[in-house]
């Protein structure tokens, strides 16, 4: 019983570090290290009061734990009252590095989470044919738009396109040239052979990531300030 009560209290406090500091500066609250104190007082009390079996003992050892569990959910509630653990949750999944694989990612199904940015809107780094570029998701856009910059890098040849598809962007009524691409990906996410769109010099100011790209993912979700791509 005592192993297991110190070892809640070692993870408790590790937990009240986190909360408190958000992983960064130990410094920057001091009400850490009094509730870690706390807690393995509380502990260390109960652990000395096991070793006898008076009734005096007993008497201590049947106050303490409510103690413990008291001092537990009060920490908690002092030094993270606005917590949203959805949202910790889910920034969690959104800083996990590239090479950290998932169980589903194991199985071979991949996700990535997109955050939100300042603008509301959901911005991904990806790459077109291999080639890094910046889209805009656009889940009302029925094909992914590239800029004509954007697809030379990604090597098409932009001098034999035939710009005869009509499209309306934020600077008007434009015209766009069908193309495919071989790949297109946003992190681990990738879709080979993609039907796409190059947009003429000067009618579109950032690329778009359509429903030619989205409708073949396995699926696509918003939650909060987070979208989720699945292959």
């Amino acid at each position: 019983m005592v192993g297991w009560l110190l070892l809640f209290s070692f993870l408790l406090a590790a937990l009240f570090i986190y909360l408190g500091t958000g992983g960064e500066d130990l410094a920057q609250t001091s009400a850490i290290g009094i509730a870690a104190a706390v807690a393995f007082v509380l502990v260390a009390l109960y652990a000395i009061s096991t070793r006898g079996g008076h009734d005096g003992h007993f008497r201590l050892r049947r106050f303490l734990v409510p103690i413990l569990l008291a001092a537990g959910v009060g920490a908690w509630m002092y030094l993270s009252p606005n917590l949203d653990i959805a949202a910790w949750l889910q920034r969690a999944g959104a800083s996990k590095p590239a090479d950290d694989m998932s169980g589903l990612e194991r199985r071979g199904l991949k996700s990535v989470m997109i955050r939100r940015d300042a603008q509301g809107q959901f911005t991904a780094r990806g790459s077109a044919n291999g080639t890094p570029i910046d889209l805009l998701i656009d889940t009302g856009a029925s094909t992914v738009l590239l800029r004509q910059s954007d697809a030379e890098r990604a090597g098409i040849d932009t001098t034999s396109l035939d710009y005869s598809v009509p499209i309306q962007t934020a600077n008007g009524q434009h015209n766009a040239a069908a193309v495919r691409l071989r790949s297109l990906a946003i992190g681990a996410v990738r879709i080979d052979d993609v039907e796409a769109l190059v947009a003429q010099p000067g009618s579109l100011n950032e690329n778009l990531l359509g429903m030619s790209f989205l409708r073949r993912l396995r699926s696509y979700e918003i939650s909060g300030d987070f979208m989720t791509l699945r292959e």
